[in-house]
């Protein structure tokens, strides 16, 4: 990854973070999905818990159809309130 900083800097890490986020190469990837999608189907889970660095156990929750929740320090604010708008102020008491 770029060690530039500032503006220049951002701009390089930005055409860089597919990387960081996907390492894998497209076959590589579709082969960990379907791993994570057998072992689902192996323990048959009520709801899944999702690393929301691992896009790959997301997509193999889709791909199974399964529920699923995303692991996250986040509060209700940041997961609820762009979808809610002003609403979302006094419902969930923010």
């Amino acid at each position: 990854m770029s060690s530039s900083k500032g503006f220049i800097g951002a701009w390089k890490a930005i055409g860089e973070i597919d990387q960081v986020m996907m390492p894998w190469e497209p076959e590589t990837a579709i082969r960990i999905i379907h791993q994570i999608a057998s072992i689902i189907d192996e323990i048959e889970p009520d709801l899944i818990v999702c690393d929301p660095g691992f896009l790959l156990a997301r997509e193999a929750c889709r791909l199974r159809d399964r529920k699923y929740i995303i692991l996250s320090p986040g509060t209700v604010r940041e997961h609820v309130g762009h979808r809610q708008g002003i609403k979302a102020l006094w419902q969930w008491g923010l």
